[in-house]
């Protein structure tokens, strides 16, 4: 995931990966609420917000905008 959901990565694919991961909250969330726990952080965007993630090359889009930018 961490790879797919980078201002580097093909726009679609990071896209399908948000996607993929909001199912699994919503199933977690409902059902496992330990694993729902240890996914919510990595739920907030693009690799760049992940609590365990230092990035070392400059955010093209920035983290905020990297999920909605236009191609």
């Amino acid at each position: 995931m961490s790879l797919r959901l980078c201002g580097f990565a093909q726009l679609e694919i990071m896209e399908q990966t948000n996607k993929i991961m909001e199912k699994y909250l919503s199933v977690t969330k409902e059902n496992n609420i330990e694993i729902y726990q240890e996914l919510l952080p990595y739920a907030k965007g693009a690799r760049s917000t992940f609590p365990d993630w230092k990035c070392t090359s400059p955010c093209v889009f920035e983290p905020k905008n990297s999920m909605n930018r236009k191609i």
